[in-house]
């Protein structure tokens, strides 16, 4: 109804707000629902004592139901990644991850370990390499490479993989 769309409107308002007062730093992070608390409640301050100036928190919003959090900061040269840094790891001290919904990515790969074991990264590794086989090139991001949307798959047999479990394609679960 239209109580729904003013929601999702207010939503995607959101990000152009926070644009419109600069570039914001977008760090994309989970942390468990039970620590969103205390993540949230750390948050600003570690904002600020990473950078000088100190920054400024846009704001967080995201899935919070799965602990996924979106942070803006605004403040710091857009190439500056020390806030990112710090962000990202105070989600994992808080048994969080340094990438959430939007994947790892290259800015981030150096920062797994921060959170993943060794042995989860090599099953990320495998598993992108099995199910992800690039298709051509985007002409749209220059040197980077499009991949077939295989999630529904992939994102199973990964979670499978992860717990030292089989993935049985036929259910759709680990076994």
């Amino acid at each position: 109804g239209r109580g729904q769309a003013a929601l999702w409107a207010y939503r995607e308002r959101l990000t152009e707000a926070i644009a419109s007062q600069g570039v914001p730093h977008k760090i994309d992070v989970a942390v468990p629902i039970s620590e969103l608390g205390a993540f949230r409640a750390a948050l600003d301050a570690v904002a600020r004592e990473a950078t000088s100036p100190p920054a400024s928190l846009a704001g967080v919003f995201g899935h919070l139901g799965v602990g996924n959090l979106h942070v803006n900061v605004l403040g710091p040269d857009p190439g500056d990644v020390t806030v990112d840094v710090a962000v990202a790891r105070l989600a994992a001290s808080h048994g969080g991850s340094v990438a959430a919904e939007h994947g790892v990515g290259r800015a981030k790969a150096g920062w797994l370990g921060w959170s993943k074991s060794a042995a989860e990264i090599s099953a990320m590794i495998s598993s992108k390499a099995y199910f992800f086989v690039p298709t051509r090139p985007d002409r749209s991001r220059p040197r980077r490479e499009t991949w077939p949307l295989a999630c529904a798959v992939s994102c199973s047999a990964v979670r499978c993989q992860l717990i030292g479990s089989k993935y049985a394609a036929g259910r759709g679960t680990c076994t």
